[in-house]
């Protein structure tokens, strides 16, 4: 009886520090910058857990009749931002997208590692 509850408690503790160390790598900021571009693509994935996701076309490599190029993957987690982001989507303007890189997202949260923290019109 007295190891069960060692190895329960031994668990719990092994559990705490699993998740607080998990909360540390999804709150960390590794890198932020910006990033100009149309977005070209934007959705809502994943069948439970549900995240927001884009993908824009970087400066230089948009057209009014192609967006290829090099793209460049970012998510979504604020609903502020989402609906700025659809609606540059659906002007198709230029925009600019501030970002903040973390090491690492919830699964939850997102699929990628940028989180987008800003739209704003972007003008030459």
């Amino acid at each position: 009886m007295r190891n069960s509850l060692g190895f329960l408690a031994g668990g719990v503790v092994i559990l705490a520090m699993g998740l607080g160390f998990g909360h540390c790598l999804n709150t960390c900021e590794y890198s932020g910058g910006s990033r100009v571009g149309v977005i070209n693509k934007y959705s809502t994935r994943g069948f439970v857990l549900k995240t927001n996701e884009g993908t824009m076309a970087m400066e230089g490599q948009a057209s009014e009749s192609s967006t290829t190029g090099r793209t460049w993957e970012f998510s979504v987690d604020d609903d502020v931002i989402d609906g700025k982001v659809k609606q540059a989507l659906d002007s198709m303007t230029k925009v600019k997208i501030d970002y903040s890189e973390k090491y690492w997202t919830w699964p939850w949260r997102a699929d990628t590692d940028y989180i987008v923290t800003g739209v704003y019109s972007s003008t030459k």
